[in-house]
């Protein structure tokens, strides 16, 4: 069964990306497969983190509104 783990803060500029993105890529590293979920859909920085900005066209909104699946939103990383 899938585990969540949240990196939350309510101030910017705290490390939750380049902490979320560094989990990731350990927890990839481990062979665990691994989906990262930026909320703020204003201001993301976690795609930056991981060196997909040039990949990531479609956010969660997209699929919560219907116009996207979740296979077409997530993007693979290496």
């Amino acid at each position: 069964m899938g585990k969540v783990i949240a990196i939350l803060s309510g101030k910017g500029g705290t490390g939750k990306s380049t902490t979320t993105a560094a989990l990731a890529c350990a927890l990839s590293e481990l062979e665990h497969s691994v989906v990262c979920v930026d909320a703020d859909t204003e201001l993301r920085n976690l795609d930056l983190s991981l060196g997909l900005s040039d990949q990531t066209l479609l956010d969660y909104g997209d699929v919560f509104s219907g116009m996207s699946t979740l296979q077409n939103a997530l993007v693979p990383s290496p």
